[in-house]
C-alpha cells in the first residue's frame, strides 16, 4: 500500500507542476507548494489521506492514472484549507505558508482556482462531472461551516461526530 500511495503521489505532484505552476509562474506560491510537497516524506498516514480520490478510484478501476486531475484538485483544495485554517487559527508561521504574510490569502485562493483547473481537465461525462462538483462544494462547505464554529462549545454526542467529521 504505501508503495502504491507513493507512487499517486509522485505522478500527482509531478502533474501540479506542469498543469499549475507552468502558467502561474508565481514563485512565492511555487515554493509554498514545494515546501508543503516535501513534508510528506515522512508522514504516511497523511500521505494516504490526502489521495483518497486515488485510492477510491482504485476500486473501480484497475489503475489510478485518470484520476490524477481528481487527486491534484482534492491536494490542493486541502492546502488551501490547511493554509486559512493556519490564518484564522492565526499559527506561527510553518514551513509551507508564504514569507510574506500579505501573500496567505491570494495564495490561497490561488491554490483554489488552481485545484478548480485541474478538475476541470478530469476526463469524466458531464453527469459524472456534476456529481464530483456537489459532492466536493458540499463536503469543503461543511468544512468551513464547522470551522466558523467556537471552539469549546458544549456539544451533545451527534453534533461533536458530525463537527469532526466535518472538520476532517
Amino acid at each position: 500500500m504505501d508503495h502504491i500511495c507513493e507512487q499517486i503521489q509522485l505522478e500527482t505532484f509531478k502533474y501540479i507542476k506542469q498543469e499549475v505552476f507552468e502558467y502561474l509562474e508565481w514563485e512565492d506560491m511555487e515554493e509554498c507548494l514545494r515546501n508543503w510537497i516535501n513534508r510528506y516524506n515522512d508522514d504516511s498516514v497523511r500521505k494516504s489521506l490526502d489521495i483518497i480520490p486515488g485510492l477510491t478510484y482504485l476500486l473501480f478501476q484497475d489503475n489510478y492514472h485518470k484520476a490524477i486531475p481528481a487527486i491534484a484538485n482534492w491536494l490542493l483544495y486541502l492546502f488551501a484549507a490547511r493554509l486559512f485554517d493556519d490564518i484564522q487559527d492565526r499559527h506561527e508561521r510553518n514551513m509551507w505558508t508564504p514569507k510574506n504574510k500579505k501573500d496567505e490569502l491570494p495564495i490561497g485562493l490561488a491554490l483554489i482556482t488552481a485545484a478548480n483547473v485541474c478538475l476541470a481537465r478530469l476526463d469524466v461525462e458531464a453527469g459524472v462531472m456534476n456529481d464530483i462538483l456537489e459532492a466536493t462544494g458540499k463536503t469543503w462547505s461543511l468544512g468551513a461551516k464547522s470551522q466558523s464554529q467556537e471552539q469549546g462549545t458544549l456539544l451533545n454526542l451527534e453534533a461533536y461526530f458530525e463537527k469532526v467529521i466535518a472538520n476532517t
